[in-house]
């Protein structure tokens, strides 16, 4: 989606995923329109990138990008004691056992465009 709307065809200044908190649902973030485009030129174009993914899915390199970064933000987060008992409660409380973050890297790195 970024490099659709910020690098090929400048309709945004940024987009990224976007969590309220710890049960939402992830979504897009759109920052700021560029000169000249319009926001329903701007909608049009996220209906296209949109309906290309559920038809084609991500691109190899999409998903190897997406799959780096998910698996760097999960290390980073665990550097810190902080970060560390963060993630367990998380786990605990959410998913019903902290053992499942042990495996969470794992299961990211099997991310297949059938599963995504």
């Amino acid at each position: 989606m970024h490099q659709r709307l910020v690098e090929q065809e400048r309709a945004a200044c940024r987009s990224a995923p976007a969590r309220g908190g710890l049960r939402s649902r992830p979504r897009l973030g759109i920052r700021g329109g560029t000169a000249g485009f319009a926001v329903a030129k701007t909608e049009a174009l996220i209906d296209e990138e949109i309906a290309r993914l559920a038809k084609d899915g991500p691109s190899a390199a999409e998903l190897a990008k997406a799959r780096n970064q998910a698996l760097a933000g999960f290390w980073r987060g665990l550097q810190t004691i902080n970060g560390k008992a963060q993630a367990l409660g998380t786990y605990e409380v959410f998913h019903g056992d902290y053992r499942k973050l042990v495996r969470r890297a794992g299961g990211v790195r099997k991310a297949s465009p059938p599963r995504t």
